[in-house]
């Protein structure tokens, strides 16, 4: 018997509707699992990205700050990130049938949980401590070089001593009471930058008893500072007269300047051929760069920052294309030694303000008031970028440290 299609029939409105809302399920289910879902992991990837980043990035600056004051570091690392999303679908259909036209009611709901879990590693411990606390390594620094970084910025953020040419080597600690030497190494420096921008300068690795060690007689040379041929040879001569005098050498028609971890001076070290570089550790690239960290006037007064007798060191002024008044240094507070200007002169610095700033790269609130790095300052961004790899060659991995807390954000 065939239906009838004033009731069920395959015509009928019970029929229809019955068509109707097993689409609007189909259609709720693939929404909810083929849509929302994959929109759902793309948004939330950048977000955890973008919130990990502005984390990191102020927990460094923050104990940057913390250094200027002479307060404790600490760090706190985020070795899992774990997060589950749940999406849900539903739909639902009602009729009302009379004697005219059936009443049809239709709805579709979802439902979305996010529910993330972080765990926060502290980094602590004699591995940790020792890794602040070891010089980086010679290779490490051809590495940063090697890979696009300037040689004026590594050597002057991570050398403390060069064959008797210092660096500021007493900003490895706490502020100074007294002006460190540093205008000899900063000019050698700037120097070498200029050649490696005229491509007049490259970085050559040599393997111990390898090509250019003699067959093994020459000692262990971690890497080479070559001036090819055709570079500007009075430069060149200009650059190391003086204290590096006779540390040039001449292979294959090339000058070439060996570079070696630094050691004790004495008999068969073979120190004289090249420059014996002393590096700082992690924590002393660390207290280098707090010392360009503007603190207030009563904050001075206070007598909660060191000042540093300035002698005899003249200030640099940046030229008007530095990025504008926004991205200079402000006033040094307190008198003493304008470390911006002088010892850190277009490396880095850390602005202060009692207000919130606006367009800032990066920014933490420390005693009533906010530390930040202006987003036109492209020097200390490049430093503070250094430092981030810095920290992430020579912390290690926070894995491997047993003491961990659980947070688990959300439902």
């Amino acid at each position: 018997m065939s239906g009838d299609s004033r009731t069920g029939g395959p015509g009928g409105p019970l029929a229809a509707l019955g068509r109707l809302a097993a689409g609007l399920l189909a259609l709720a289910a693939v929404a909810g699992c083929h849509t929302a879902g994959p929109r759902a992991v793309r948004t939330a990837r950048i977000d955890y990205n973008e919130a990990m980043t502005a984390a990191y990035n102020e927990q460094l600056l923050l104990n940057l700050v913390r250094l200027r004051y002479r307060d404790t570091p600490h760090f706190l690392e985020v070795s899992s990130l774990v997060t589950e999303h749940v999406l849900g679908a539903s739909a639902s259909a009602s009729a009302l049938l009379g004697a005219g036209a059936p009443d049809v009611g239709v709805s579709i709901g979802g439902t979305y949980e996010e529910s993330p879990k972080v765990v926060y590693t502290p980094l602590s411990g004699e591995q940790f401590v020792t890794r602040l606390l070891t010089p980086i390594q010679v290779e490490t620094l051809y590495l940063l070089m090697r890979s696009g970084w300037s040689v004026e910025r590594v050597l002057r953020c991570c050398v403390r001593e060069m064959s008797g040419l210092t660096n500021a080597p007493s900003a490895d600690g706490p502020t100074p009471t007294a002006t460190p030497r540093f205008e000899e190494f900063y000019a050698f420096a700037h120097e070498l930058r200029r050649l490696q921008e005229q491509h007049r300068l490259r970085l050559d690795l040599v393997e111990p008893g390898g090509a250019g060690h003699g067959g093994g007689n020459e000692p262990e040379t971690d890497f080479l500072l070559v001036f090819p041929e055709g570079a500007d040879a009075e430069a060149v001569e200009d650059l190391f007269r003086g204290t590096f005098a006779g540390k040039v050498q001449v292979r294959a028609g090339q000058r070439v300047l060996p570079l070696r971890a630094g050691r004790l001076l004495g008999a068969g070290t073979g120190d004289d051929d090249g420059l014996a570089i002393h590096t700082r550790s992690l924590l002393g690239v660390f207290y280098l760069l707090s010392q360009g960290v503007e603190v207030p006037a009563e904050h001075v007064d206070d007598g909660w920052v060191t000042v540093t007798d300035p002698g005899t060191v003249v200030a640099h002024e940046w030229s008007a294309g530095a990025g504008g008044p926004g991205c200079l240094p402000g006033p040094w507070a307190g008198g003493g030694l304008d470390w911006p200007r002088t010892v850190l002169r277009d490396l880095f610095t850390v602005h202060v303000a009692a207000e919130r700033p606006r367009r800032a790269f990066v920014q933490v609130h420390y005693r009533d008031h906010w530390f930040y790095i202006p987003d036109c300052d492209l020097q200390s961004k490049s430093t503070f970028s250094l430092l981030v790899q810095l920290f992430a060659l020579q912390s290690g991995d926070p894995k491997e440290r047993a003491s961990s807390v659980l947070f688990s954000l959300g439902g």
